[in-house]
């Protein structure tokens, strides 16, 4: 319960005791590491369905994969042309003949 309340204090701007909080990481992978742990905790305190947290953890996953392969690490370098790109990537996948959802073992 304590990691949950101290979640919410950072999404409100307080890091408890009067500071404020910051985001040392500025990288791609952090930020989607904190997203997701943030949907987590909602998910586990009844706040959002399961079902939304495994969405948006494994749609964020295959955003951190292709920023990894496509060398895109600091959340500057996220651009709209980086989005679209990984967009196509996501569409080109789900529409390779036999090919199973990469979800799917």
């Amino acid at each position: 319960m304590a990691d949950y309340r101290r979640l919410k204090d950072r999404r409100r701007g307080r890091a408890g005791r009067g500071t404020v909080a910051t985001v040392g990481d500025r990288t791609v992978a952090g930020l989607i590491d904190r997203y997701v742990e943030g949907r987590r905790l909602e998910a586990a305190h009844g706040e959002i369905a399961l079902d939304t947290y495994r969405e948006a953890k494994f749609k964020l996953a295959e955003f951190a994969q292709f920023c990894e392969a496509e060398g895109v690490v600091q959340l500057a370098d996220v651009t709209e042309e980086v989005l679209e790109e990984c967009r196509l990537a996501q569409l080109a996948h789900k529409t390779t003949p036999g090919r199973k959802p990469s979800h799917i073992s």
